[in-house]
């Protein structure tokens, strides 16, 4: 009985590893220690910038900003974002994703349980009407949440707006090692086998 305690344990913990290690986001700084305006997919190896860094920029301005430009920042297509709240946005986690990638705008309503918060920013439209899109995360008070991905069919790219950014993406140079779930799943055989073996030699 005990023996098949622990093997359920192990089996628990390993899994447990493997939905983390499939789905981890990682704060990196940017300018100084602990601004944390660089968020690391570990999934994708793909570097987000914090949306609030590009806020009130056309996609004219980012285009030319010689900084970006050196940390080669390019925005993100829908796909990328839809990848990415497809992949981490649940109702129990808004706030925490929004914390990641920042709040555009803040809209204090006054109507009961419609205040809502914005991580809003331009995108790239890949196969949409027009090349230019944007993407939001919305939360609402009262336990509600809307995110969406979509092109313009028109856009200038002179306009700048004052609570929208861009979602901006790189590759990482180094990215951060994440155990595949076949690793963690012979790791973890591999302890059941020497327990196994323990046990019998005990026996014996």
């Amino acid at each position: 009985m005990k023996r098949l305690a622990v093997f359920l344990c192990i089996i628990a913990l390993t899994f447990s590893i493997i939905g983390k290690a499939n789905a981890l986001l990682v704060e990196i700084d940017r300018y100084t220690p602990g601004d944390a305006l660089i968020t690391l997919d570990t999934t994708t190896g793909f570097e987000w910038l914090d949306v609030t860094e590009t806020m009130n920029m056309s996609y004219e301005q980012v285009w030319a900003n010689a900084q970006l430009g050196a940390e080669g920042w390019r925005h993100a297509t829908n796909f990328e974002v839809t990848d990415l709240f497809d992949r981490y946005l649940t109702l129990q986690n808004v706030g925490e994703i929004q914390g990641y990638f920042g709040i555009t705008h803040y809209f204090d309503s006054t109507q009961p349980d419609a205040d809502f918060w914005m991580t809003h920013g331009f995108i790239t439209y890949i196969g949409g009407r027009s090349p230019y899109g944007n993407a939001f995360i919305k939360r609402m008070r009262g336990d509600r949440l809307i995110w969406e991905a979509r092109d313009f069919s028109r856009w200038n790219t002179n306009q700048a707006e004052p609570y929208v950014g861009h979602w901006l993406i790189r590759q990482a140079s180094t990215p951060t090692p994440v155990p595949e779930p076949s690793t963690m799943l012979l790791l973890s055989l591999g302890l059941i086998g020497i327990l196994g073996l323990k046990r019998k030699s005990k026996s014996g």
